[in-house]
């Protein structure tokens, strides 16, 4: 994630304007994971934009604010939580997508067995590539599956 700005760096995105689907992604697009309060800092506006525009669109996405998922990530940074967010970056270090991704534990043997995704952006084609990469995360992990919810239909 080099543009040229430090090590981490990622452009800027303007507020205010309409966030739109691009139906495709380059391929060189490979998921990221946030590993610093720093990288965090510069992929945060990218992703709250569009937690916020998913909170707009699902009203059954629970009681969460953009600002509660950052306080987690950052958390999970330091192991105070199991929450973590990958971002889908090309070879120019362009955001083309996030997943945010927890541990859910099994209420019966209180441990944890699925991959749960917490909140995503990513369009069709970028769903499909990181699917294969996602399953291999949960089974790296010893994990039983993965979960998501979601109130939209498409």
């Amino acid at each position: 994630m080099n543009n040229g700005n430090g090590y981490h760096a990622v452009p800027q995105y303007p507020t205010g304007h309409r966030i739109s689907w691009k139906d495709a992604s380059p391929d060189s697009v490979k998921p990221v994971k946030v590993t610093t309060p720093q990288m965090l800092t510069q992929v945060w506006p990218y992703v709250k934009n569009r937690l916020e525009s998913i909170k707009r669109k699902d009203k059954s996405a629970g009681h969460w604010l953009p600002e509660h998922i950052r306080h987690a990530v950052f958390e999970g940074l330091y192991g105070r939580s199991l929450v973590e967010l990958y971002v889908g970056l090309d070879d120019a270090g362009m955001i083309h997508g996030f997943i945010v991704t927890s541990l859910r534990i099994d209420p019966f043997v209180n441990l944890p067995l699925t991959l749960w995704i917490w909140a995503g952006w990513l369009n069709r084609d970028l769903m499909d590539r990181f699917t294969p990469w996602l399953e291999n995360l949960a089974r790296e992990r010893g994990l039983t599956g993965i979960e998501f919810e979601s109130g939209r239909l498409g």
